[in-house]
């Protein structure tokens, strides 16, 4: 596509350091079990924070932030607050999932997704860009299946610029 691309050979997650990876391909995971992924293959990989890989970088430039980490966005996001709360805020697109594969931590795993992203616009990453309130959140962390989520990636932009580009909408208040 063009675009100029760094590619870091790490993990994000909430402080620096060494963490397991388990699995290959496009479920490998920080998370043990994951996906079914197996406990025999594992190796040790660097883990950064995401505050940490763009601190001083590109300074009052926009940006568009993609996460799917397969179940650790929680712990990246632990590590990115003043990402967060750079200005102009990012533009992120986040892949999350509320309970998945049977295990109850990740309800509060995605729970802590949208607490982590309090004072931006959420939206469902579908070609309506439905808007996404904190009581759908809780209902979709309670009830996996509930119709109305559509899929498992996310937009949050600001509320400014969501109401620039005509996103955002009275019912439609940070989660």
């Amino acid at each position: 596509n063009g675009f100029e691309t760094e590619i870091f050979p790490l993990a994000l997650s909430e402080t620096p350091g060494v963490l397991s990876l388990f699995g290959d391909s496009d479920t490998a995971s920080v998370i043990d079990g994951w996906a079914g992924t197996s406990h025999s293959f594992r190796q040790l990989v660097s883990a950064n924070t995401l505050d940490n890989l763009l601190s001083g970088r590109w300074p009052g430039e926009r940006l568009l932030i993609k996460i799917d980490v397969e179940g650790a966005e929680d712990a990246v996001l632990a590590g990115a607050r003043a990402t967060i709360a750079r200005t102009p805020r990012p533009c992120w697109l986040i892949e999350t999932f509320p309970q998945v594969f049977g295990t109850s931590e990740k309800s509060s795993a995605f729970l802590r997704v949208f607490d982590a992203m309090a004072g931006y616009s959420v939206f469902l990453a579908d070609e309506a860009l439905t808007p996404v309130t904190r009581e759908m959140v809780d209902a979709w962390a309670s009830d996996p299946q509930r119709e109305g989520r559509g899929g498992s990636n996310f937009l949050f932009v600001s509320p400014e610029d969501a109401a620039g580009i005509g996103l955002l909408t009275a019912g439609n208040r940070s989660p």
